[in-house]
């Protein structure tokens, strides 16, 4: 029974890696010199997420399976205080609960240093070529033989080499 009603916990996941996956590859229709440039992006961002859920699926759960054995559940620590991490953890949560306005102070302040870096990061997909680098297109016709596309581009080379400054 709990096997039948965890697939219907798993469509929402499913549509939601479909849609992300789609999008992403709607990439691959990108023309021209930007589409060459991005065209392995949708590729490997579509297996990465297809990687990410069959681990999250099957690796991640016996992993918890295996790590967890023999763990006690939170009912059954007779009043012990917690040790390690949890400890830490619950002690962290309590100390921001009890200065609410300090954690929503240091939350707000984090969040204006971010959008504050973003003005200086740069959003520009392409960044600004800095460099003294020019580009020569060389067009062959496409049953060019190699040998005659290197003593093209040998020629072209020679004739760069051959300019002054």
């Amino acid at each position: 029974m709990a096997a039948w009603l965890g697939l219907g916990c798993l469509a929402p996941a499913v549509f939601t890696l479909l849609t992300n996956i789609v999008a992403f590859l709607l990439l691959l229709l990108v023309k021209g010199k930007t589409g060459d440039f991005i065209y392995s992006l949708p590729i490997v961002v579509s297996f990465s997420l297809v990687a990410a859920m069959v681990v999250a699926w099957t690796f991640a759960p016996l992993m918890g399976f295996y790590m967890l054995k023999g763990q006690k559940g939170f009912e059954a620590s007779d009043g012990q205080p917690a040790r390690g991490f949890p400890r830490l953890y619950k002690a962290f949560v309590e100390g921001c609960i009890a200065r609410r306005w300090l954690s929503a102070g240091v939350a707000v302040l984090v969040l204006v240093t971010g959008v504050m870096l973003v003005r200086t990061i740069g959003t520009s997909f392409f960044p600004k070529d800095l460099h003294d680098v020019f580009v020569v297109n060389l067009d062959l016709p496409e049953d060019s033989p190699i040998r005659e596309t290197r003593d093209v581009a040998l020629d072209a080379i020679r004739q760069i080499d051959a300019l002054r400054g």
